[in-house]
């Protein structure tokens, strides 16, 4: 497609010659609009030409608008189909919607309503990637500083969330031509963090201030709070559920939960094994083999045990909490 041409659109109505007007201010506007009169021509013409945008009367001679784009959408399912009626009949806008159309227009249409509705069809998708590249692109510089100025866990978790975010947006997006240079910035992010942990894990770990972040902690500063208020709790882990898949799926729960995300940082090593066992038990492995030295045992004799004896961890660390009475 020439760079001149913004889209390639075919318009069928079995009186086209009354439309020349409006072809002309869509051609004038940038776009290439083959006219038909018929279902007929438009069912032939699409079948050796790909079209942006199908605009569909309703009510023609022959093969009428529905059965037009039945066929349509039977041969190129995608592409998008205006359809135009002067029929205000609810039973026709649900025909015409079961059968995936983009947009519904009564007559008379304007040339200028028929050039907006071709537009946000067409066009839709360079205008919201320019307006994302632009955001990134501000957004870029502010990242960089604050994954290079990182000092804390919480500045760590601040930086996790934004990239999240971005992450869920770029794959939204259809704006490829930068993804590399978000990529680069995730993987320096990567890497930054790594030398934090390096650099800071030990000290993390001793700290009372940053060591409850952790992930044995999980049970006194989620679970018995809500426990001692003699609220319900379900506490759900899901192994390898990265962040930014967990804020995807807030995007659809939170049409019917009031949803608080907050970040806690696993122990490291990270294995199953190690990390799941300090949620349930509240303990770090050493700690845990120290006050289980049998269990532990058990669970290190046979990889099939690593996580079978989850439920007598969480029942130690509930009595030692004070809620032995819970079941």
């Amino acid at each position: 497609m020439s760079d001149s041409i913004k889209g390639k659109i075919l318009w069928a109505d079995d009186e086209i010659n009354f439309l020349e007007s409006h072809i002309l201010f869509l051609r004038d506007k940038g776009y290439d609009v083959t006219p038909v009169n018929s279902g007929e021509d438009a069912i032939t013409i699409i079948k050796s030409n790909n079209f942006d945008l199908v605009l569909l009367d309703e009510m023609m001679t022959g093969i009428d608008g529905l059965e037009t784009l039945k066929y349509i959408k039977q041969t190129q399912p995608d592409i998008p189909v205006i359809m135009i009626t002067k029929n205000e009949e609810e039973w026709l806008m649900d025909e015409a919607i079961a059968s995936h159309i983009s947009n519904y227009l009564l007559k008379p249409v304007s040339p200028n309503q028929i050039f907006m509705a071709c537009k946000n069809l067409i066009e839709k998708t360079n205008i919201v990637n320019t307006h994302f590249t632009k955001d990134y692109l501000s957004a870029f510089q502010t990242l960089n500083e604050k994954i290079d100025t990182s000092k804390s866990i919480d500045d760590w978790f601040d930086i996790c969330d934004l990239l999240c975010d971005w992450i869920i947006k770029f794959d939204k997006s259809k704006a490829s031509d930068i993804q590399p240079i978000f990529l680069e910035q995730l993987n320096n992010a990567n890497q930054r963090f790594t030398e934090f942990i390096s650099n800071e894990y030990k000290g993390i770990i001793n700290s009372k201030d940053t060591k409850t972040k952790l992930t044995p902690y999980t049970i006194e500063n989620k679970i018995s709070p809500c426990l001692k208020n003699d609220e319900k709790v379900i506490l759900i882990i899901i192994d390898c559920l990265r962040a930014d898949q967990w804020k995807a799926m807030t995007n659809i729960l939170n049409k019917s939960f009031r949803i608080q995300t907050d970040y806690q940082m696993s122990i490291l090593p990270s294995a199953t094994f190690y990390s799941r066992n300090a949620i349930f038990s509240g303990m770090y492995p050493l700690d845990l083999f120290h006050s289980e030295t049998d269990l532990y045992m058990k669970m290190l004799s046979n990889p099939k045990y690593y996580n079978r004896f989850e439920p007598e961890l969480l029942r130690t660390n509930l009595n030692k909490s004070g809620f032995s009475h819970i079941n």
